[in-house]
């Protein structure tokens, strides 16, 4: 049999870490939950968190391309730089 714990505002301060809970002890949750932030996370915050990390995760494949590029000797514009961009 399944147990659900389904959070709400008055469930959410800090009482006991020994409190039953199906959730691994060790889940990041019991963290938000202790210091209080559950309550804090908007649409809109996490929508910037997650733009942020896809613009960080755009930025790192450009500087992987380009470094592989540059040791392959592959100058921008040429038809094998447009081959490697196709690759990825």
């Amino acid at each position: 049999m399944t147990r659900e714990f389904r959070f709400s505002s008055d469930n959410l301060s800090y009482s006991s870490p020994t409190e039953d809970c199906f959730l691994d002890p060790a889940d990041p949750i019991h963290a938000l939950k202790g210091q209080g932030t559950l309550g804090t996370l908007t649409p809109a915050s996490v929508t910037a968190a997650y733009d942020a990390h896809k613009r960080q995760q755009i930025a790192d494949q450009h500087f992987q391309l380009r470094d592989e590029a540059k040791r392959l000797g592959i100058r921008p514009g040429t038809p094998a730089w447009f081959a490697l961009n196709q690759v990825r």
